[in-house]
């Protein structure tokens, strides 16, 4: 996980909410192939083989990537993830 860019960080939380490529791009403000390229290379960075494993990864390593569980929230964060 800390190969991971803040930016993948995002999208691979957005994924792990079950977010869509399109979801998360208007949420982050960035188009679907960059979202693509994301996923691409958070795939490559976890060592997961799918979509489905890179959600599931994000789901069990929550705590670990998103840093405002028990923070101030900002723009960009999901709605679950606000104080």
């Amino acid at each position: 996980m800390e190969r991971l860019t803040g930016r993948e960080r995002q999208v691979l939380l957005l994924l792990g909410g079950g977010a869509s490529n399109r979801a998360i791009g208007r949420r982050l403000g960035i188009g679907e192939r960059t979202v693509k390229k994301h996923l691409t290379s958070i795939l490559a960075k976890t060592g997961v083989s799918s979509r489905l494993a890179a959600a599931l990864l994000a789901q069990h390593r929550h705590a670990e990537l998103c840093p405002y569980a028990g923070g101030v929230a900002s723009e960009g964060v999901p709605e679950g993830h606000r104080p």
